[in-house]
């Protein structure tokens, strides 16, 4: 038998519609990262199949009919993604994937929003609502503020990173607490007026499903930090030594030749069209290619694409 929460149609639309995007989202992180689009299809899919799973255990109450079994269902669902996650690290993050869009999801998290809706009539107590739903906003207003101070940079910083993680797994930590307190039970501590029907549809598919997507996404930022944090710094110290950072240009070579002096390319070898697999990535800063090109006597005009790193 399946049981559903008298809620706030905006509170049916709003969950509702998060569940729906989960695997969409999901795959357009990998498209514009630039990454295998052919894998973010696939984790779609994934997240598609286990959300389908979890509104079956949602509507069939499944944590309340097991009992004490069921009081891990929750948890397991929080913490199995991402272990998953941190097991197959090198698979997920194959290629490095943008962190905008990484926090980006986090700006969902307005739609905790939703808990001081069905507060107000009388499906769940304030005992949670209030700490969960005012944490989720802040979250997802922090998230804002991070993309909005970062828009004309080309990585958002460590720190802004890693501020948007801890404030989320926080507010997590914060409302399973409340959660988990104050609904029938063995730990309960609180006793409310109004009985906590936080599980009922479609409240439910916030702690069973887009919570561990959160969290999901909180690893796979961490992760994608910590691994490709190196080449950030890598980058950063090959262009120290230049006077203006943002006067280089990368320019991508078939057949780069070294000189005496460093890294210079063969500019006759430049091609429209070609087999770019073996080419090279090249940083040189603009006087030495204004000095490089003057030097030498070009028959045509030069059939290159440059970009101007910003």
């Amino acid at each position: 038998m399946y049981e559903m929460l008298d809620a706030h149609f905006l509170s049916l639309i709003i969950v509702g519609g998060s569940v729906m995007v989960t695997p969409i989202y999901v795959m357009a992180v990998y498209v514009f990262s630039g990454a295998s689009a052919n894998k973010g299809f696939q984790i779609g899919v994934a997240f598609l199949v286990w959300g389908a799973f979890m509104l079956y255990i949602c509507l069939s109450q499944m944590p309340a009919r097991l009992g004490m079994v069921g009081m891990f269902i929750v948890p397991l669902a929080w913490i199995l993604p991402g272990l998953i996650l941190y097991w197959r690290r090198s698979w997920f993050l194959s290629q490095e994937l943008s962190q905008r869009w990484l926090i980006g999801l986090q700006l969902f998290r307005i739609i905790g929003g939703v808990f001081l809706i069905e507060m107000l009539r009388g499906n769940i107590p304030g005992i949670f609502a209030y700490p969960a739903g005012i944490g989720d906003i802040l979250v997802g207003v922090v998230a804002f503020g991070v993309l909005i101070a970062c828009r004309g940079r080309e990585r958002i910083p460590g720190v802004f990173i890693l501020l948007v993680i801890v404030l989320g797994i926080a507010d997590f930590i914060s409302a399973f607490f409340f959660g988990f307190t104050s609904s029938p039970g063995p730990g309960q501590l609180f006793f409310p007026a109004n009985e906590n029907r936080l599980m009922v549809f479609p409240t439910g598919m916030i702690p069973q499903f887009l919570v561990p997507y959160a969290i999901f996404f909180h690893v796979l930022s961490l992760l994608n930090y910590l691994k490709f944090k190196k080449n950030a710094r890598r980058l950063a110290d090959s262009c120290g030594n230049f006077a203006d950072r943002n006067d280089l240009l990368l320019l991508k070579f078939r057949d780069p030749v070294k000189s005496r002096s460093g890294i210079t390319p063969d500019l006759r070898n430049w091609s429209r069209m070609g087999d770019w697999s073996k080419s090279s990535m090249v940083i040189i800063p603009l006087h030495r290619l204004t000095a490089l090109i003057g030097s030498l006597k070009l028959p045509a005009p030069l059939p290159f694409t440059c970009h101007h790193r910003m």
